[in-house]
């Protein structure tokens, strides 16, 4: 995927375990205080995939693998004059262990869907991504 100097690609990691999945409270200011799936921007020449595990392991000191190559959502959001492209990939923990990494990472949680669906309520997420996201889950049977 090509990107234009205006636009951000970010990728996160859905990584599930039983009925919690892998998330990150973020300090930042923005979005500052809501969960998130772990992930990050990608870097100039670099891959959505290896920019995913590299995300990964900088919040949450987790080593991944991933399950598809192909992102499982995909949605956008406008930030200021940005475009943010935002994918989600299925992930599995493929080693390392929780550590928290990053500055701007305030805990790491095994959390439950409807925590993390209110928390990005609470947080003035935009609506359609959390339907999307509801959607997501419940396609996972996870709600």
């Amino acid at each position: 995927m090509k990107i234009s100097k205006m636009d951000v690609l970010v990728v996160n990691a859905f990584i599930r375990k039983k009925n919690k999945f892998l998330a990150v409270r973020r300090k930042s200011s923005f979005f500052g205080g809501m969960l998130a799936f772990p992930g990050g921007k990608v870097e100039k020449n670099e891959s959505p995939t290896k920019a995913l595990q590299r995300e990964v392991y900088e919040e949450t000191g987790h080593k991944i693998k991933l399950i598809n190559s192909t992102p499982l959502v995909i949605g956008d959001i406008l930030v200021g004059s940005h475009k943010v492209t935002i994918e989600l990939y299925r992930a599995k923990l493929a080693g390392g262990k929780k550590v928290r990494q990053e500055e701007e990472i305030e805990e790491i949680v095994w959390v439950k869907p409807n925590n993390f669906l209110n928390s990005l309520k609470e947080n003035s997420y935009p609506k359609d991504h959390i339907e999307g996201i509801r959607d997501f889950l419940v396609k996972e049977k996870m709600l």
